[in-house]
């Protein structure tokens, strides 16, 4: 599988594809919780080289109708050979594409732990229905 197939795949499913700079593809999509979905991903300029200390990312961020950003989430790969980095992420990419596509989803805020009722180390999570 290459980058650019991930392009044509998220096109089928909805998603539109934005230029963007010379080593990436970007995505948008709006979902059925009407947010806007968009995903950042390298192209198949990505070096094949990449040593097991060089990572290699992807992110998407999720805005709500004013466009305002209400969560964003960011994946590295940095273990393994340059071809076991980019199929793992091509396979991570590919199922949130069909997760983003097909099902609804929930934003959720937790905390690490809390003491007396006081909640710290919030941080959101990305939860997806269920079908």
């Amino acid at each position: 599988m290459k980058f650019i197939d991930l392009i044509e795949y998220a096109v089928k499913l909805g998603f539109k594809a934005i230029p963007v700079e010379d080593e990436y593809y970007k995505i948008v999509f709006r979902s059925n919780n009407s947010m806007y979905i968009e995903i950042s991903f390298p192209n198949d300029t990505i070096n094949q080289d990449l040593e097991d200390h060089i990572n290699i990312d992807w992110d998407y961020s999720i805005r709500n109708d004013q466009k305002i950003e209400i969560h964003k989430e960011s994946f590295e790969y940095y273990k393994g050979n340059a071809a076991t980095k980019i199929a793992d992420m091509q396979n991570d990419i590919s199922k949130y594409l069909n997760n983003f596509a097909h099902s609804k989803f929930n934003i959720i805020e937790q905390s690490g732990f809390s003491i007396f009722g006081i909640r710290f180390l919030r941080y959101k999570q990305l939860v997806f229905e269920k079908k």
